[in-house]
Formats: structure tokens, C-alpha cells, sequence
């Protein structure tokens, strides 16, 4: 068994990196609009059909960077994040788990130096949709701690698991570079995905540690590393 290393990918809030936060803000009367986001996306399941993620508009003050945060209240802000076509291509290189991209039109109302275009610039981005699964998990060799009696237990499969079983450790069956964590809202990614997305430069975002459990593999050949 071998210990794996992941980090929440969040998005960065820092005004001197992203100008202001949220960077993005929904068009006007977004919700009467058919398949928004908030109708169209859910955490276990991808929709039948694209959700309709066009139009959103970049802020007056806000920095285009490659991963740009959106006023998404609900599920949206959980389950993804717009990204450019450069951090698609780039994360294209690595194993992703249970994921969709979507095609997205932004708006552009200001340029760089934060005055008025002539007309609105209409710009291609992505929405990085991932969903919560378990099936990914070997429940027999994780652990879990029962809150009610501080007890470490395991179980047979998720269908066993109370809302008073918190996860410690869990062992996966595969281990993808960039997925959705289980049992939180954390879009997780590994160390050399990590590695490559700061090489390459991709702005807009920062990595936290402190994840909901520690994460392993049972898989053989790691175990003989």
C-alpha cells in the first residue's frame, strides 16, 4: 500500500492576481435562461444536455487568467470551474476522472486598462464539469471514524456508510490526477499535475494541503516502489 499525495486546486482571490473575486458575473435574468447551470448540473450525474454557461462577463477590474472564478451560487461553484484552452490542453496530458469540458462563450465589456471596448469582446473558454462518485474507492481496506463512538470501522461498500462516518484514509482502486474528493467539494489533483500546472504557469489558481483524509493506493506494482 502506497501513500498518494494530493492538493485542492481552488481558485485564486488575491486582487493582485485576479483583479477582483468572483472574476465573473452571470448575464441578466441568467436564471429564465433554458439549461442554466443551476437546472442542468448536479453532483452525481452529467446532463443529458451542454447547460447553457455562455454569456457570463468578465468584471470591469477583474484579470483574464486561465482559471477564472464565476458567481455560481449552488452546485455550479462545487462541481467546476472555467478554465482556458490552455489549462484543458495541458491537464488533457494526465488521467482525469468522471469529467466533461464544455464550450463556453465570456464577455468581454473593458480591456486591459479597464476602459469601455467599442464593443464587447466575445472570448472562448471552457467549463470543467467533474461529478462526486465512490466508485473509485476499496471500501474493505479504507477506514472510517464513527463519530459517535471515536471508533475506526470499516465497511463493504458506500451503501453502508452513515452520515456519522467520516473518512480517514481511503484506499483507491486507480488513482487520477485530477478528480472530484468523494466526500467534499475539493477538486483534487496530484503532485505531478500540481508540478506541471505551475510550471506551465497557469494563473488564476492556488494549492491547499490540508485535504478531507489521506489517500492510497492498494494497487501492487506502487506497493513495490
Amino acid at each position: 500500500m502506497k501513500k498518494i499525495i494530493y492538493y485542492s486546486i481552488k481558485q485564486a482571490t488575491e486582487s493582485e492576481n485576479v483583479g477582483c473575486w468572483p472574476q465573473l458575473e452571470p448575464p441578466k435574468r441568467y436564471w429564465k435562461i433554458k439549461n442554466n447551470y443551476d437546472d442542468a448540473l448536479d453532483f452525481r450525474k452529467f446532463p443529458e444536455e451542454a447547460p447553457n454557461l455562455d454569456h457570463f462577463t468578465l468584471k470591469r477590474i477583474a484579470k483574464r487568467t486561465d482559471v477564472l472564478s464565476a458567481e455560481m451560487p449552488g452546485v455550479g461553484s462545487r462541481i467546476g470551474m472555467f478554465v482556458s484552452d490552455k489549462f484543458k490542453t495541458l491537464v488533457g496530458n494526465y488521467a482525469l476522472k468522471d469529467f466533461r469540458f464544455y464550450d463556453c462563450k465570456l464577455i468581454s465589456l473593458y480591456d486591459e486598462n479597464f476602459h469601455k471596448r467599442n464593443e464587447p469582446e466575445l472570448f472562448h473558454f471552457n467549463y470543467l464539469n467533474l461529478i462526486h462518485t465512490t466508485d473509485l474507492i476499496d471500501f474493505k481496506q479504507s477506514v472510517y471514524e464513527n463519530l459517535k463512538t471515536n471508533q475506526m470501522v470499516t465497511i463493504e461498500n458506500e451503501e453502508q456508510r452513515s452520515m456519522f462516518l467520516y473518512p480517514r484514509k481511503l484506499v483507491l482502486t486507480e488513482t487520477p490526477d485530477l478528480f472530484c474528493s468523494p466526500y467534499d467539494v475539493s477538486i483534487l489533483v496530484s503532485e505531478p499535475l500540481k508540478a506541471a500546472i505551475e510550471e506551465a504557469g497557469i494563473t488564476g489558481v492556488w494549492f491547499d494541503d490540508h485535504i478531507v483524509c489521506e489517500f492510497y493506493t492498494a494497487d501492487a506494482e506502487a506497493a513495490d516502489l
